[in-house]
């Protein structure tokens, strides 16, 4: 995985994109989508992106689907959680 950036390091779409990802793999209990992007514009204080919760909501959105659509993720009732791997 990438260096994950947080706060005021975090200077374009790709360190945003990282992060997202960074904070929803490290996710150890089932979680909602609100959550991560709680999570993230937290993360993101000093940055640019912080507080553009648009930006934030689609990023935690496309992850989401990217990450349930592979199998790493499954939802119920838009309840998160990780697929645990034998």
């Amino acid at each position: 995985m990438a260096n994950v950036k947080h706060n005021e390091d975090v200077k374009n779409e790709q360190d945003l994109q990282n992060l997202v990802t960074g904070i929803i793999l490290q996710m150890n209990k089932d979680f909602t989508a609100e959550r991560i992007k709680k999570l993230v514009n937290r993360n993101l204080k000093g940055s640019e992106f912080y507080n553009n919760l648009s930006l934030i909501a689609e990023y935690v959105t496309n992850t989401l689907d990217i990450l349930q659509n592979s199998g790493v993720l499954l939802c119920n009732n838009e309840i998160y959680s990780k697929r645990i791997l034998p």
